[in-house]
């Protein structure tokens, strides 16, 4: 999935408009489970680092996100402090991620879970598609993964997820049940058809 950023307002840290980021940093240590790293920490360069590499990214804080919970506490942390806030599961795309910015690796949070009966796969934020081809082929299921089995199968699917069997099967967002959704805000929602309709056809295909 490509860093998608979302700029908050009000200003980036400073001495005389709020916290460090090193306080911030600290905040993020004591709040969540997964790793938080700043430029000078290392594994921050590899961390940063995409599988597009046309594109640098140079946050100022990186969480290496383990749960759910710690991309909660990122979130309401960034909008807290009127920060920008870029997620990368596995950085296909080419969006850069800058100072006043907190990216969120979720590659970490790469859980499959395939219902054969229903013929779904629930799958986490951090996910690739070979995951999931791997977790249904048992059941004679494939997932309607692109190409390239690497790609990450959030990014692909909102961004559309037009595939080589798409004109049999229709887009990956076609097939889009339920989705659990962070607010730029740090809400958590349950987005369906049913309970929040536009929500839903805004971001099965949306893009970005």
């Amino acid at each position: 999935m490509a860093p998608t950023t979302t700029t908050l307002p009000t200003a980036t840290p400073n001495a005389a408009s709020g916290p460090s980021w090193a306080s911030l940093a600290e905040q993020l240590n004591l709040s969540t489970h997964g790793a938080v790293l700043g430029p000078a920490h290392p594994g921050y360069a590899e961390a940063a680092r995409a599988f597009n590499l046309a594109t640098e990214h140079r946050p100022d804080l990186i969480l290496r996100a383990e749960t759910v919970d710690d991309v909660v506490a990122a979130v309401r942390l960034a909008a807290g402090n009127g920060l920008s806030v870029a997620v990368q599961a596995t950085g296909h795309g080419a969006a850069a991620t800058g100072s006043g910015t907190i990216l969120i690796c979720t590659n970490r949070l790469g859980s499959v879970s395939i219902d054969p009966v229903a013929r779904t796969a629930t799958v986490g934020a951090g996910t690739v598609w070979q995951q999931v081809l791997d977790a249904a082929a048992p059941y004679g299921l494939a997932g309607l993964s692109g190409s390239a089995p690497g790609v990450g199968v959030v990014g692909y699917t909102v961004g559309g997820g037009l595939g080589p069997i798409a004109r049999t099967f229709a887009f990956a967002a076609d097939h889009v049940r339920a989705l659990q959704v962070l607010t730029a805000r740090g809400e958590l929602l349950a987005v369906d058809a049913d309970r929040d309709p536009d929500r839903f056809w805004a971001i099965s295909g949306g893009g970005g």
